[in-house]
């Protein structure tokens, strides 16, 4: 037989419970709803490859775009509704790709990509005009998935190599750590 006490923290518990469980479904409930839906046509070969969001509720899409039958880098800036507040495109030589962005805690945007089968960064103000551009590689393809800032105000990025043993078509995993100002520090592979 249970206490008053024992009785009550069973059904506080249980109710707990309840609450816990009716705020996880509508919370799921509500990330399932679609908030906009937006189709941008600029060539039959574009690519959104990531997205983010930024501090002031709008949308960053980076991916890659055909400009004048070259596949360059991109960057669409989306309102908070889905309305393209503007695009631009990056790269001179096709084969450029955007596969990232962030917003930097400067408030500006940097987008990690491929150019040239280099790994390659650029930083951007919040209106998309380039601040820097960086780019590492070697012999071979190199490729960033994802970028993040670190807390020393750098970068850190993730993808593939194949510069190690081209020939035998071996991919490893590549990483890299660059300064604020995007020069490498360090590079290793795994």
């Amino acid at each position: 037989m249970l206490t008053p006490f024992q009785t009550h923290m069973k059904r506080s518990f249980a109710t707990l419970c309840l609450v816990t469980v009716l705020f996880v479904i509508g919370f799921q409930s509500a990330i399932g709803q679609i908030k906009f839906q937006q189709f941008y046509d600029y060539s039959n070969t574009d690519r959104g490859y990531g997205v983010t969001q930024t501090s002031d509720g709008s949308h960053l899409v980076s991916g890659e775009m055909n400009v004048i039958g070259n596949q360059d880098m991109a960057l669409l800036k989306m309102n908070k509704n889905g309305a393209l507040q503007w695009s631009k495109v990056y790269g001179s030589s096709g084969g450029e790709e955007a596969r990232d962005v962030i917003e930097t805690a400067d408030s500006n945007y940097l987008i990690a990509g491929q150019a040239d089968a280099d790994i390659t960064l650029i930083k951007t103000q919040p209106n998309g005009d380039t601040l820097w551009t960086q780019s590492y590689g070697g012999q071979y393809t190199d490729v960033v998935y994802d970028i993040e800032q670190t807390d020393d105000d750098g970068f850190i990025g993730v993808g593939y190599t194949d510069n190690f043993d081209a020939a035998a078509s071996v991919e490893n995993i590549f990483m890299f750590k660059t300064d604020v100002n995007g020069q490498l520090c360090r590079s290793w592979w795994l």
